[in-house]
């Protein structure tokens, strides 16, 4: 298994663009994103007998609003959304594998509750050309001041 690491994150309109160090390039609307966040208040978590119900979540339009991100060591990333909603650790294996799900493919499948977010094979292709940089980094290097 070859182990990538995520080189550049920007934000750019309204989609996170990430860069790893093997040349790929990934471009996840905001929206998306969100509404594939895989914490356990978003997509569900097992009960005591394996059932995953997957729970209601009302979206504000502050919810698709990204705040910050921060990294997680070298594996993740955690965005913090305008809405304060904060518990999702997006893989970045799950990041590059959200880039191959198309926009209408996760707006279907949370308009029907009880799927799960599992990346299809598809290819994402957006483009914006206006550039706007968010502040990344982890909790600890934000408080040093770096």
């Amino acid at each position: 298994m070859n182990v990538v690491t995520l080189e550049t994150i920007d934000v750019i309109m309204n989609e996170l663009c990430l860069r790893f160090d093997d040349g790929v390039e990934v471009f996840l609307p905001l929206e998306m994103l969100r509404r594939a966040c895989p914490c356990a208040r978003c997509q569900g978590e097992p009960d005591a007998l394996g059932r995953v119900v997957k729970p209601i979540v009302e979206y504000t339009p502050k919810a698709f609003d990204l705040r910050n991100i921060e990294r997680i060591g070298g594996y993740a990333l955690r965005p913090i959304w305008g809405d304060s909603h904060a518990t999702g650790i997006y893989s970045l294996t799950y990041l590059r594998d959200l880039a191959k799900f198309t926009w209408s493919t996760i707006r279907a499948i949370n308009h029907h509750s009880g799927q799960s977010c599992l990346p299809a094979k598809r290819r994402l292709n957006s483009q914006s050309p206006n550039k706007a940089k968010i502040h990344v980094g982890s909790q600890a290097e934000r408080k040093a001041g770096m």
